[in-house]
């Protein structure tokens, strides 16, 4: 199971934590979110 936490990072970015250890922030490509998501979910 992978939890997400969303905030705003400096400056108004949003900003997300997956499990406490990945963190995405600004806009990405949603390639950049899922690859982030299998590695948070695989942990």
């Amino acid at each position: 199971m992978c939890f997400a936490h969303g905030v705003l990072a400096d400056g108004g970015v949003p900003a997300f934590v997956f499990n406490g250890k990945y963190a995405i922030s600004g806009a990405q490509p949603v390639e950049q979110l899922v690859a982030v998501l299998k590695k948070a979910q695989a942990s």
